[in-house]
């Protein structure tokens, strides 16, 4: 197994268990535009920081940009969560997948992720997104 493959199984093993996903179906309040930040907490020398700006469709799928990369996928719930579900591409043809597990309501998410920055380093972030419409 891949290194970001093995990534995506463990932080999906510590969010879920065992739950189900419901992906690229209606996500209800959920679906509009989020603005927010992923912050890097696991570094102490480097910190990265890397603006989000999504989109969800009613019909559970994601698009938007991660820092420089563009990212798409699946958006739906996995109890409580909102997942985000996909892969993003930075402009020199760099890819990662994405997998963000987001507590909150409908107008404001956060969760723990472990993730690339900068293509370089894979290290823990938080996220937070907020709803602008």
């Amino acid at each position: 197994m891949t290194r970001p493959a093995c990534a995506l199984w463990l932080v999906a093993a510590l969010l879920g268990g065992c739950a189900t996903t419901t992906a690229g179906g209606d996500v209800g309040d959920l679906a509009g535009h989020w603005l927010g930040s992923v912050f890097e907490t696991g570094s102490w020398l480097i910190i990265g920081n890397s603006a989000v700006d999504v989109t969800i469709a009613p019909d559970g799928t994601w698009r938007g940009t991660i820092g420089r990369m563009t990212a798409s996928g699946t958006a739906g719930r996995r109890g409580d969560l909102l997942v985000l579900d996909g892969f993003a591409s930075s402009p020199d043809g760099r890819w990662q997948s994405v997998y963000y597990g987001l507590k909150g309501d409908g107008s404001v998410r956060w969760g723990a992720i472990s993730t690339p920055f900068n293509g370089v380093r894979e290290d823990h972030a938080l996220v937070s997104l907020r709803k602008t419409s």
